[in-house]
């Protein structure tokens, strides 16, 4: 109903809802991280600066290492290896820019007749 004025009212605003599944692919992405960061652990030792640092980024983020998230780590993990320009994927800009050289108009040029 519209009041005595004729103007219409405004129907209220919606509140928005978080979205789940968006948080999910981020706690499996950060999940991928600290595995990453364990990894990396081992090659730089606990002593030296570089392991000291893993190490805080690593107890920062230890509560991302949920083994809930693991059956999703290889479908995240191919998601982002198909984001990547070198196997297809990005922009086309990205794309040109990760293709080697000479291979960004197909084939290269064919020798001009007395050239050789």
């Amino acid at each position: 109903m519209s009041p005595p004025g004729g103007a219409p009212n405004a129907a209220p605003m919606s509140v928005p809802t978080k979205n789940d599944g968006s948080e999910a692919i981020a706690r499996v992405g950060v999940g991928i991280a600290v595995k990453i960061l364990e990894k990396v652990l081992g090659e730089f030792g606990i002593d030296s600066d570089d392991g000291k640092a893993v190490l805080k980024g690593l107890s920062a983020l230890s509560r991302f290492g949920g083994s809930s998230d693991e059956p999703f780590i290889p479908a995240e993990i191919q998601q982002l290896m198909q984001s990547l320009p070198q196997m297809g994927g990005g922009s086309p800009t990205q794309q040109a820019m990760a293709a080697p050289p000479g291979a960004a108009g197909g084939q290269p040029p064919a020798p001009q007749p007395g050239m050789m």
